[in-house]
């Protein structure tokens, strides 16, 4: 009988009970609440398998400081992984304060129930760290129950949920330019099908109109949420300049959320005779000193704040899983206040 409660797995249990490994195991290390339908129907798994409760618990207290083992989970690809800064520095802070937890890493890209980690799959996994916006169900149900943090905007079902600090930069970015003296401002941007830029278009109209500023949005949709080649997003943004310059009227500053558009829109203008900074002044986003790096003048951009949230959102998690019943909620969002970083140009006169 001993022999044969050893074999038998977390995942057979889970699939007798119609649970996610990640909820069977909880429910055996008592590190998280389950209805009691729920555990009725573990219990009742293990009694027909064999399952020794007692030897799994006899393994688990016999690892006195057992290492934490977290998983880093990229659930989509989007614009923000291929051309922002700040996503490559959230991972790498991420990946540092792993490492300075001393816990087991597995960084994953799971588009689909498929690419899930096994060890996240089997329940072995003790937090989660996640990006993007998965639209695969079966994955998020795999997941549920498992502690766990955003560095995103994401959905969960028919909710979208914005990461908050999107909406201060919004706020920021039409704070800034209406203080400069704009009557007419505007936000341009090539990748509307995405949510953190998303939020930013709202917040910065809303801002803007309470400030009594008109505004505009010039914003290309694009299904495939991403762009094979910088070629392509130079294409795209010729297209919202050329919108933006016809007006009989054009907004004499924009709202920029990316800084890499920021550089493309710099060389776009140029061409067309408009110089960014004294004929249109710009505010961005990301604070990319590669992307802003040989621009004058230099725009104005924000920080966010991408490797403090990293850090942060570690340091969360990590909390979690040792304090497994002193929050409601399995999943956190985290944010860090965006910051100002001015451009060269202290002063725009509006014509």
């Amino acid at each position: 009988m001993f022999y044969y409660a050893l074999m038998v797995s977390i995942t057979e249990i889970a699939d007798m009970a119609g649970v996610s490994p990640a909820t069977v195991s909880r429910t055996l290390t008592k590190s998280a609440k389950v209805s009691d339908e729920t555990l009725a129907r573990i219990e009742e798994a293990m009694e027909k398998s064999g399952y020794s409760l007692e030897i799994h618990r006899k393994r688990n207290n016999s690892r006195v400081a057992r290492v934490k083992n977290i998983a880093f989970l990229i659930l989509s690809r989007d614009v923000l992984q291929d051309y922002s800064s700040s996503f490559n520095k959230t991972t790498r802070a991420v990946s540092s304060a792993i490492i300075q937890s001393h816990a087991n890493m597995i960084h994953a890209y799971v588009d689909k129930l498929d690419n899930l980690p096994p060890a996240v799959a089997n329940g072995t996994i003790d937090g989660l760290v996640l990006s993007g916006s998965c639209s695969d169900d079966q994955v998020m149900k795999m997941i549920s129950g498992i502690p766990k943090v955003w560095l995103s905007s994401h959905r969960e079902g028919e909710m979208v949920l914005p990461l908050v600090g999107n909406e201060g930069i919004g706020k920021m970015a039409a704070g800034y330019l209406s203080r400069r003296g704009h009557k007419k401002i505007a936000f341009l941007n090539a990748f509307s099908e995405h949510l953190a830029m998303a939020t930013r278009s709202d917040f910065f109209e809303f801002y803007a109109r309470k400030n009594d500023v008109d505004v505009e949005l010039f914003t290309k949709r694009n299904r495939e949420k991403t762009y094979n080649s910088i070629h392509e997003i130079k294409h795209a943004l010729e297209e919202l300049i050329d919108q933006w310059a016809s007006q009989p009227s054009r907004a004499t500053g924009l709202f920029i959320p990316l800084d890499i558009q920021v550089a493309i829109c710099y060389e776009i203008l140029a061409a067309k005779g408009i110089k960014a900074g004294i004929d249109v002044d710009i505010i961005g986003c990301d604070n990319d000193e590669a992307a802003l790096m040989g621009l004058s003048p230099k725009p104005a951009t924000i920080e966010i704040g991408a490797a403090a949230m990293g850090y942060r959102a570690v340091q969360e998690l990590m909390w979690r899983i040792d304090n497994p019943h002193a929050k409601k909620h399995d999943s956190v969002t985290v944010v860090v206040e965006p910051k100002l970083v001015p451009g060269g140009v202290t002063d725009f006169f509006v014509k």
